[in-house]
């Protein structure tokens, strides 16, 4: 999942996604513009199941 979003997204200057819990993730951009991106084109899914987006601040989103 990590790495098929990872090439979906295409981020400029990276991004981190780190397991907070289980299907609970933390996706951290380092530009701004990846993170309007990921927000503004979603509805987003994996595996048939459907991903709730949460901003959590300038950079991070929450993902369950």
């Amino acid at each position: 999942m990590k790495a098929m979003f990872k090439n979906i997204w295409l981020p400029v200057k990276g991004l981190v996604i780190r397991d907070l819990d289980k299907n609970l993730f933390v996706f951290q951009f380092f530009y701004k513009k990846n993170k309007e991106f990921v927000l503004k084109e979603g509805t987003w899914t994996f595996d048939g199941c459907l991903l709730l987006v949460k901003n959590k601040d300038y950079d991070m989103l929450t993902v369950w």
